[in-house]
């Protein structure tokens, strides 16, 4: 899913997650973005993962259910669901 940023809510979200995923995966953020994957980054493990979803709920206010745990291998499907459930 192409996932767009479109407006000022979204554009702080997209930046608060890139933030994220590059300090749990040890990445400048300019290399958080759409090609960032599990495919693309080795850094992006089974361990980082969950990392990553354990940031992700604490950082935006809710609970991933286990289906979105195990769909999240891209950056963008990341940040689809936290548009979704995030704050």
């Amino acid at each position: 899913m192409n996932q767009k940023v479109h407006d000022v809510s979204d554009a702080g979200l997209d930046h608060r997650l890139k933030t994220l995923f590059g300090a749990i995966l040890d990445l400048p953020v300019d290399q958080v973005g759409p090609d960032l994957s599990t495919q693309t980054c080795e850094k992006w493990d089974s361990l980082n993962q969950i990392h990553l979803t354990n940031a992700i709920e604490e950082e935006f206010g809710f609970t991933m259910d286990f289906e979105d745990q195990m769909r999240m291998l891209t950056y963008d499907i990341a940040l689809e669901i936290v548009s979704r459930h995030g704050r």
